[in-house]
C-alpha cells in the first residue's frame, strides 16, 4: 500500500531503471534494527506517536510495551516523563531520548549519536545543533562550553554551519548575504492539514503490518513535511548571543523570536520542485548530509567533555601508580553506566593491568553479579544503584566513582 503517482509501477519509470540496475540508495531498512524501543505515549501528540513508531517501525526496530523489559536499549518520551524512568536507567543504561533523535535520525537515514539528544529537561539544549560563529577564542570557550553542558550539539566547523540549527552572531555584526537555498527546508516548510497526515500515517501503519519484502512505503511529501517538522529540520535559526545567556538564566530554551538576528538573503532561489501535498518523496534522494556531517566533524574534532574528558589528563606517572594499585585486581563495571563511558573505563583499567568484569543481562544476571562481586577488588558505579551496587553493599565490598577510575584514582 503506497502512494505512488501514475506510473510508479511501471518498469519503465525512470526511478525504477536507475533502482534495477544499482544506481538508487534504498531506504535502510535495519537503521535501527539492534533496537528495542519504548515510546513513552505520555505528552505526545497522538501524530507524533504514531510516527515515532512507524520511523522505528520501518527502520527495524522492536517496540516494546514494558519499560522494564530487559531487552531494552532506549526510551523516547517528552522530557516532561523524563524523572519518572531515572530511577529505572539508574538500575542499567538505556538511552533517554527526545523524539527528535528517532526522526532525524530516520530522514538523514543515519543513527545519529544519542549524548545530544537527552530527554534531560535540565538540557535544555539537547537536540540543538549550535553554530557559534566568528568571535575570539575565549568567548567562543565560554559559549560551546554552555552549548555542551547544557546538552546541544557545538558546530566547530565553518562549512558544517548549513547543518546547524541555529546560527548565533553578534549584534551589529553583517551576516552572509549569499547564504545557499535548501530545497529541503522548502520541502519541510510544506503547509498540511491534520487530516492529511492521520490519513497518510494510517497507511503507513498499515503498510507496517502487512510489510511487503521487496518495497518501501511511498512517502507523500506532505507526510515528509511532518517529519521535518517533527525532526527540527525545517528552518535554522539567527539569533544573538542573549538568546544564549536568556536560556541559561532561565535554565530552559526560550523563545528565539525577541533575539532573532538579520537573515541573511538566500543566494540562487531554489525551484520548487514539490508542487503536490501526495507527490512522493525518496528521503534516501534529498541530501541531507550536512546535517549529519556536523556530528562526524564534531567528533573527529577531539572534542569531548563530561567524565570521559578525565581520562585523557592522566599523566604516566598517575598510570604507574594505578598499575601498582590495580593490577591484577578484578574490577566490575557496572550495568548503568553508559557504553560511552564504560569502553573508556575499560581502556584505563585495562592500561593498569586491571582485569575488567562486565556481566551482561539476562536471566541469570543477579546470580552472576553475586559471584562475579565475591571475587572483586572493585565495584565502579555512576549512580549509587542498580544490582551491582546494591550487591557490593550486600557484601561489603569498595563501591567506586567513574571519576575515581578516569581522573586517576582520584
Amino acid at each position: 500500500m503506497g502512494f505512488e503517482p501514475d506510473g510508479a509501477n511501471d518498469d519503465a519509470t525512470p526511478r525504477r531503471r536507475r533502482v534495477l540496475l544499482g544506481l538508487v540508495t534504498m531506504r535502510q531498512r535495519a537503521l535501527f534494527d539492534r533496537l528495542s524501543v519504548y515510546v513513552c505515549p505520555d505528552a505526545l501528540g497522538s501524530h507524533s506517536f504514531d510516527a515515532l513508531e512507524c520511523c522505528l517501525r520501518d527502520g527495524g526496530a522492536a517496540l516494546l510495551s514494558d519499560p522494564k523489559a530487559l531487552t531494552l536499549t532506549h526510551i523516547v518520551c517528552h522530557p516532561s516523563e523524563y524523572d519518572r524512568f531515572v530511577a529505572l536507567r539508574n538500575e542499567r543504561f538505556f538511552a533517554i531520548v527526545r523524539p527528535e533523535w528517532v526522526f532525524r535520525s530516520f530522514l538523514i537515514q543515519k543513527l545519529l549519536p544519542v549524548d545530544t539528544f537527552s530527554a534531560n529537561p535540565a538540557r535544555f539544549f539537547s537536540s540543538l545543533a549550535i553554530a557559534a560563529g566568528a568571535i575570539d577564542k575565549d568567548p567562543r570557550k565560554v559559549i560551546d562550553g554552555l552549548i555542551a553542558h547544557f546538552g546541544g550539539q557545538i558546530v566547530h566547523d565553518t562549512s558544517d554551519t548549513c547543518g546547524a540549527t541555529h546560527v548565533l552572531s553578534v549584534d551589529g555584526a553583517k551576516v552572509d548575504e549569499t547564504a545557499p537555498s535548501e530545497s529541503h527546508r522548502t520541502l519541510f516548510q510544506m503547509a498540511h492539514t491534520d487530516a492529511d497526515t492521520t490519513r497518510h500515517l494510517g497507511a503507513w501503519r498499515q503498510w507496517l503490518e502487512d510489510r511487503p519484502t521487496s518495497l518501501d512505503f511511498a512517502l507523500p511529501a506532505c507526510l515528509v513535511a511532518f517529519l521535518g517538522k517533527q525532526a527540527g529540520l525545517s528552518e535554522r535559526q539567527h539569533v544573538n548571543y542573549s538568546w544564549i545567556e536568556e536560556c541559561v538564566k532561565r535554565k530552559q530554551r526560550v523563545l528565539e523570536q525577541p533575539f532573532a538576528h538579520k537573515q541573511p538573503k538566500a543566494g540562487a532561489k531554489t525551484k520548487a520542485t514539490v508542487k503536490s501535498k501526495t507527490a512522493i518523496i525518496q528521503i534516501e534522494d534529498l541530501d541531507l548530509s550536512l546535517h549529519a556531517n556536523l556530528y562526524l566533524n564534531s567528533r573527529s574534532s577531539g572534542a569531548v567533555f563530561g567524565e570521559v574528558a578525565l581520562a585523557r589528563k592522566i599523566s604516566p606517572d598517575q598510570l604507574s601508580l594505578m598499575q601498582d594499585a590495580l593490577a591484577g585486581a578484578i574490577i566490575l563495571v557496572a550495568q548503568h553506566i553508559p557504553p560511552s563511558t564504560k569502553e573508556v573505563l575499560s581502556d584505563v583499567l585495562k592500561a593498569a593491568k586491571a582485569k575488567v568484569a562486565n556481566v551482561p543481562l539476562g536471566d541469570s544476571y543477579k546470580e552472576i553479579v553475586q559471584k562475579v562481586v565475591a571475587n572483586a577488588s572493585f565495584v565502579v558505579c555512576q549512580y549509587q544503584s542498580g544490582c551491582e551496587y546494591e550487591e557490593a553493599i550486600r557484601q561489603k565490598k569498595k563501591t567506586v566513582s567513574v571519576y575515581w577510575v578516569l581522573s586517576g584514582l582520584g
